[in-house]
């Protein structure tokens, strides 16, 4: 096992940012390298993604309990930055986690954060991680589009709407769902601007979107995508 000097653990949990013109102060991910990140070697998944088993009968040993649900809809747990996904990837003393007991209720599990003034892209923490596997549950980083940011809203336009930026940065977010070994994101679109371009924007982010399905086929790592978008009240993407 390597030993690492504690002046080299990293601070915080580890952000990026999509474009330098967003002011925030997290690293670029487009300059991301897994070959030189201090943050991986907390990461490097251990622990597969469980199967699992939809619930026997009550006091039934051996059974992985999953309680499936009679809607399309299915329940999604976050757990927000300011807490558990703010602690740094080995730990802290803070005793800030929680021990989370309700996995047989959950289809998706969310580390919810980030935001332009950080970094717009967060992962999980390998302890959530770790957890959600042993427990059969998909978890998720966040990829935060905050377009009351209107420096944000133009890169979208300008930049992502080409298909070299998206398709770059799609490959970059599915790497970096690989070997940090969680399972996918939740792609936080959201603003309280109801003017603008706004089927244009969500037009963008449907294409890559697509990208980033196609780069974790690609490097034989499916990736899972939730969307969340609030800022219109109906929309079909081309």
């Amino acid at each position: 096992m390597d030993i690492i000097p504690l002046a080299k653990y990293p601070a915080t949990n580890p952000y990026w940012q999509m474009d330098a013109s967003f002011m925030g102060n997290g690293p670029l991910l487009a300059d991301w390298n897994p070959d030189n990140d201090p943050h991986l070697i907390f990461y490097r998944p251990t622990i597969p993604l469980a199967s699992r088993s939809q619930a026997g009968p009550q006091n039934s040993p051996g059974w992985s309990a999953f309680y499936s649900f009679s809607t399309d809809a299915y329940p999604m747990l976050m757990t927000i930055g300011s807490n558990e996904a703010s602690v740094p990837p080995h730990g802290d003393d803070n005793q800030r986690p929680r021990n989370y007991t309700y996995w047989h209720h959950t289809e998706r599990f969310i580390a919810f954060g980030g935001y332009w003034k950080v970094g717009g892209i967060q992962v999980p923490s390998p302890g959530w991680i770790r957890a959600a596997h042993q427990n059969g549950v998909p978890i998720m980083g966040t990829i935060f589009f905050d377009e009351d940011n209107q420096k944000m809203k133009t890169w979208i336009l300008n930049a992502l709407s080409r298909p070299e930026v998206s398709v770059q940065l799609a490959g970059k977010l599915a790497l970096l769902a690989r070997e940090y070994g969680f399972d996918g994101y939740l792609i936080n679109q959201e603003t309280t601007n109801h003017t603008g371009d706004h089927l244009t924007v969500n037009n963008v982010m449907a294409t890559f979107i697509q990208n980033i399905h196609k780069a974790g086929n690609d490097q034989r790592y499916p990736v899972r995508i939730t969307w969340y978008q609030v800022f219109s009240d109906s929309f079909t993407p081309n």
